[in-house]
Order: C-alpha cells, then structure tokens, then sequence
C-alpha cells in the first residue's frame, strides 16, 4: 500500500473552539498595541492568517504592526487561547478522531494547513487530544497566504 499524506484545517473541519479565539485576539491585540479593538463581533476568520487578520486590526485602529508588536501579540494570544481552552474545551465534530485514528494507522502521514500560527494550532489540537496523530504541517506564521502555506505543507510532507 503506497503512503499517503492527508492534510487538514483545524477550525471548522477538525473541531470547533468555541468562540476562544475571537475574545482571545481582543485581550492580546490591547497588550500588543495599546488600544482596545472596537468590533471584535466583526472580525473574520474564515479563510485568513492569524498574520493577515492582527495586521488588519492594527491598521483599522491606525497603528503600525511592526514585528516586535506581532511578536508580543502572538504570545499573548497563545496565552489567552490556551487559557480559554483549558476552561472550555474544543467541540471535536462527529467522525473525526475515527477518521484520524483510522488514517494514522494505516500508516499515512497526517498534517495541517492552517491560517493558526503554531503555537494556537497546538493548543487547540492539544486540548481536543488530536495533537499525537499530526506529524508535520504549516502554519500562519510561516506565510500570511493560505495558497503559500498549503504549498509548504505539501513541501514538508515526509
């Protein structure tokens, strides 16, 4: 049987993290830049970069989003998501530890695209007991373009 690498999103099609994350960019954009976000509700997440969405922020508020504040944002965020899940703990949707648990052991190679910078990816996976099945991946933090992430996901693929 030939090896085959499947690639998976985390939010949305692994699990659902219940909201964690939006309130979890408000706190860590306000100790990263030094001003609230004022429409947290209107954010959207689907289909962008953590990366993409923190430089959005900054711009909206007329602020400059320079590495180093990138940086401190995205320990905070790490932070409070990893926090938040610990009290509220990811919806793993209908299907998929079997799916995962099935592929691993035929011996395929499991691994992310995700607009997550790693270290939100981790915890989510973590938190929802995924983490042991995914053995490489890209990631938000690699490139804020989906498209470049996939293509460093299938470049990683062992």
């Amino acid at each position: 049987m030939t090896r085959a690498a499947f690639l998976f999103d985390i939010d949305g099609t692994l699990l659902y993290a219940r909201g964690v994350g939006r309130a979890a960019f408000g706190v860590a954009f306000e100790a990263a830049y030094g001003v609230p976000y004022p429409d947290l509700a209107g954010l959207t997440f689907v289909g962008a970069t953590d990366s993409n969405v923190v430089r959005q922020m900054a711009a909206a508020c007329g602020v400059a989003s320079t590495p180093a504040r990138e940086e401190h944002f995205f320990l905070r965020l790490a932070h409070a998501i990893d926090a938040a899940l610990d009290q509220t703990r990811p919806l793993i949707y209908a299907g998929v530890p079997e799916l995962v648990a099935r592929l691993a052991g035929c011996g395929h190679a499991l691994g992310l695209v995700t607009g997550n910078v790693r270290a939100t990816a981790w915890s989510k996976l973590r938190h929802a007991d995924l983490d042991h099945a995914f053995l490489f991946g890209a990631y938000g933090d690699d490139h804020p373009e989906r498209a470049a992430i996939a293509a460093l996901a299938c470049a990683r693929a062992p």
